[in-house]
């Protein structure tokens, strides 16, 4: 029998005016699991995270969120539709009101969702201590806490209308190391308690291999590859996804591999390349990809993969 995703994204664009950040991008998540998306700055990440919550608007393609129309559903009861999906945002302090303490801004969605107070900060109070926070934070200001402290905030912030997915972006963006272990234990411990769905956005390759089950590789503005994380890891497909993997720092020798120096910047997606968008840079491109765009094809169980000439 085959199981339908909690997310089922097919051939979506963005854009913002006439510049498109993502370009007929096709992904599926299933329930319960924790997808990895990575790429260079730029790639269309973020777009793609804040599309799929109606953060921003898409221009084609459709997004369909437990099987229905997001579109559909955030026009029928926009409320309804955020209490399902949240996302936590790379910069968790400027995502949280100076001008509100952090009570305030917990009993914010309580509110605005018209959810029986009592019990809900009942529920609250119960979870701050799975997160990490103790009651002496809520009479603080978001300037007031710590880098891990305020994230800690802002995945409380999303729980309280208990979702069933999360986009993540950068959750462990300048933390120290110590701290991102702590934050991504807390999100797999949710993730089982919970029965959370997780889009982890990084440029940390090292957490993506950690705590997803799928990663998908963004390059300027589409999906290049897809696989099982252990996979795409051991045997990258896509040239660019061998680049970004050879250049995870290492201090195993056994486990080193060679650099793969790509030619150039990223170009800009204002004007894309002809052909492949990653040929002007890649290692191994021939003539056909400098005239004809690479298809996402099968490339094994659970594994796609948009190149003529795959390195596995």
């Amino acid at each position: 029998m085959t199981v339908r995703p909690i997310v089922a994204i097919d051939r979506v664009s963005v854009a913002y005016g006439d510049l498109v950040v993502v370009h007929e991008v096709s992904l599926d998540i299933a329930a319960g699991e924790t997808v990895g998306l990575v790429g260079e700055s730029g790639s269309g990440k973020t777009s793609l995270g804040k599309a799929i919550t109606m953060l921003k608007d898409t221009i084609d393609g459709t997004i369909a969120f437990e099987g229905e129309d997001v579109r559909a559903l955030v026009a029928s009861d926009r409320l309804a539709f955020r209490r399902r999906v949240q996302m936590i945002f790379q910069d968790p302090v400027s995502s949280l009101s100076p001008r509100l303490k952090i009570r305030s801004l917990l009993a914010e969605p309580i509110e605005v969702h018209g959810l029986p107070f009592e019990a809900t900060w009942r529920q609250i109070e119960a979870l701050m201590a799975d997160v990490g926070l103790s009651a002496q934070h809520l009479d603080k200001y978001p300037h007031e806490l710590s880098g891990g402290q305020a994230r800690r905030v802002a995945l409380l912030r999303s729980l309280v209308l208990a979702p069933r997915f999360i986009v993540c972006d950068e959750p462990t963006a300048g933390l120290d190391v110590s701290v991102q272990g702590d934050l991504l234990n807390l999100l797999c411990d949710l993730q089982i308690t919970r029965g959370l769905t997780y889009l982890i956005i990084s440029h940390n390759l090292n957490v993506i291999r950690r705590v997803t089950d799928t990663v998908a590789v963004m390059y300027l503005g589409q999906i290049v590859e897809v696989g099982e994380t252990a996979t795409l890891f051991a045997r990258p497909a896509h040239p660019y996804t061998a680049s970004l993997i050879a250049a995870i720092p290492t201090i195993d020798p056994d486990r080193r591999r060679s650099p793969i120096v790509l030619a150039g910047e990223i170009p800009s997606p204002r004007k894309p390349p002809t052909g492949c968008r990653f040929h002007p840079r890649c290692p191994s491109a021939q003539a056909r990809c400098r005239t004809e765009a690479p298809a996402r094809r099968d490339a094994g169980p659970g594994r796609s993969v948009a190149c003529h000439f795959p390195v596995a």
